[in-house]
């Protein structure tokens, strides 16, 4: 049976959210003046901050919908975006779903977004492990069927839990696996992929490539839940497994939505997100100006959201409390 582990208390959350920033300033020491210096400026306008760019970046959970449900007046502010011909994509740690799948739950929620407008940080897997050691090796998946199938390598020939039907089998041992290829982990706790994954990593130390390095995810009900890059750092913490990151904050894919966009000015781009150490410091440490939304994960924290940000050292540009104009 899957069930989700309880999520930390926010301090052992914030020090999570430490060791991604660590991370990125150690590779680029010009970024902590950068985090330090955001200016926190509130607006309630976001279209007419939307206006001083020239593409707009956005994260979907917590910042176009909840779940399910999409945040009041998201799908309006990008019909607008869409009517003044401005250009925008949606950045998203998502390497569950397909991206036909993702494309059908946006469109039912109203959301008008073409294909290439999409960028998934599973779309960042295939490419990343070709440029790596770790191309042609085999490895295990954490993660859904369709993912597999979207977005992991060779999966029926390198994947060494592959089922055509779905699921993780139980009788491979799995020890050619090489590394862990952490996608999503909404049917990893409890079942036979997270025995699969301690049993090889209480073998031996394996790499953890982290697709989705997100700790939480809003939901329609106001909770956060569990999300995959959680589970990352837990399996680091038990079993010393380092690990790679290839969703937001870490650059590859940005790197993805660059190729797409053409040439940009970094300083024309706004990223636009909930959280403060996945949307918020990726988009710093990418050149990027960035505009932190309070209708996702910090939600009922308007008052105290600059505190927050100087307790962790990541301080936007901006913040709205939604997308949504008033």
């Amino acid at each position: 049976m899957s069930f989700k582990p309880i999520l930390p208390e926010a301090r052992a959350l914030q020090a999570l959210s430490r060791r991604y920033r660590q991370r990125l300033v150690a590779e680029q020491p010009a970024l902590e003046e950068r985090l330090r210096g955001g200016r926190v400026l509130h607006t309630s306008r976001f279209l007419t901050l939307a206006a001083g760019y020239d593409c707009i970046l956005f994260d979907a959970y917590g910042v176009l919908n909840r779940g399910p449900t999409p945040i009041p007046g998201a799908v309006q502010t990008l019909a607008a975006l869409r009517r003044e011909n401005k250009s925008f994509f949606l950045v998203s740690n998502n390497a569950c779903l397909s991206p036909p799948q993702i494309m059908e739950q946006l469109r039912g929620m109203g959301f008008a977004l073409d294909a290439e407008q999409l960028v998934t940080s599973g779309m960042a897997v295939r490419p990343a492990v070709a440029r790596s050691r770790f191309r042609d090796r085999p490895y295990c998946l954490v993660g859904t069927q369709a993912g597999a199938l979207a977005y992991a390598p060779q999966p029926e020939k390198l994947m060494v839990n592959f089922s055509p039907k779905g699921g993780c089998p139980t009788d491979q041992s799995g020890q050619e696996a090489e590394y862990i290829l952490l996608c999503s982990d909404v049917e990893y706790h409890g079942g036979p992929q997270q025995r699969l994954v301690e049993s090889l990593l209480s073998e031996r130390t394996r790499p953890l490539l982290v697709a989705n390095p997100d700790f939480v995810a809003p939901d329609s009900c106001g909770n956060n839940l569990w999300v995959s890059g959680l589970t990352a750092a837990d399996l680091e913490k038990r079993f010393a497994a380092p690990w790679i990151g290839l969703g937001k904050p870490f650059s590859p894919v940005f790197d993805l939505v660059l190729e797409r966009m053409g040439k940009v000015p970094r300083n024309r781009i706004l990223m636009v997100g909930d959280t403060l150490e996945t949307d918020i410091l990726g988009g710093a440490a990418m050149g990027f100006d960035t505009c932190l939304t309070l209708s996702g994960v910090l939600s009922g924290h308007a008052g105290s959201v600059t505190t927050l940000c100087d307790q962790l050292g990541i301080r936007p540009d901006h913040v709205v409390p939604s997308i949504a104009d008033p």
